[in-house]
């Protein structure tokens, strides 16, 4: 069984580094990237996902917004939150909207992988 996962985040570059951080995993995984809160609503209506990873700053509205929607229409779906933002206020906030986890992105592409292949690992394995 394949696992989609959508994927809120604004940075082409971004998105890049999460699918190759889960490349090489035994886990199978289809990305759905959403540039904006609109294509993320409509992936999450068309995919049934499993997971939602979302970052705080986007086109549209804000991270916040779009997981609070999810806990008033999807309640058993987790959102994870995956930000460059280490502000204590934003993940405090990521968790008060219903985020079941903040991560800080980290800078060093190892970290990075092993965050990614951590995350989906907890949430999808």
């Amino acid at each position: 069984m394949v696992d989609q996962v959508v994927v809120l985040e604004d940075s082409h570059a971004d998105q890049r580094f999460l699918q190759r951080a889960a490349e090489g995993l035994d886990l199978e995984v289809a990305f759905h990237m959403c540039d904006d809160l609109a294509a993320a609503r409509a992936a999450v209506e068309q995919q049934e996902p499993s997971l939602v990873i979302v970052d705080l700053s986007v086109p549209g509205g804000t991270g916040l917004h779009f997981i609070d929607e999810l806990r008033s229409t999807r309640l058993a779906l987790p959102a994870v939150v995956l930000t460059s933002s280490s502000a204590p206020w934003d993940h405090s906030g990521a968790i008060a909207a219903g985020a079941r986890a903040v991560h800080t992105k980290p800078f060093e592409w190892d970290e990075y992988r092993l965050l990614v292949e951590r995350m989906l690992r907890y949430w999808l394995g």
